[in-house]
């Protein structure tokens, strides 16, 4: 995915309103070289929930970094997706991925449980 191709544009259905705080990440951990710790403590924000897709690269990385950098996260337990691989289908990685990351790293809720 490049900036300025298709593939990088957001959904329109989930697309940011004028005036809303966006964030371009460029790696699988969206805290790596991208403005978001800073836009995080500016805004003053402890908590983050996560959602997204590409279960064990980018919801795994940020997760864990996020942990690490001393934020509460919600892992969104159905809100993130990703492919089959070679040796698992995309169910198995995705509950494989709930269980690790609710062990340490983050509380695991479903989407009708998140309360903002």
């Amino acid at each position: 995915m490049e900036k300025g191709q298709p593939m990088w544009n957001v959904h329109p259905a989930i697309a940011p309103q004028e005036g809303e705080t966006t964030i371009e990440k460029w790696h699988a951990d969206a805290f790596y070289e991208s403005n978001l710790a800073d836009t995080l403590h500016h805004l003053g924000v402890d908590t983050l929930i996560i959602t997204g897709i590409q279960t064990a690269y980018c919801i795994d990385t940020t997760c864990r970094r996020a942990h690490s950098k001393g934020y509460s996260c919600i892992l969104v337990a159905d809100g993130h997706s990703t492919l089959d691989s070679d040796i698992l289908p995309a169910e198995k990685i995705i509950a494989h991925h709930n269980e690790v990351l609710g062990s340490q790293f983050a509380t695991v809720n479903k989407a009708s449980e998140v309360v903002f």
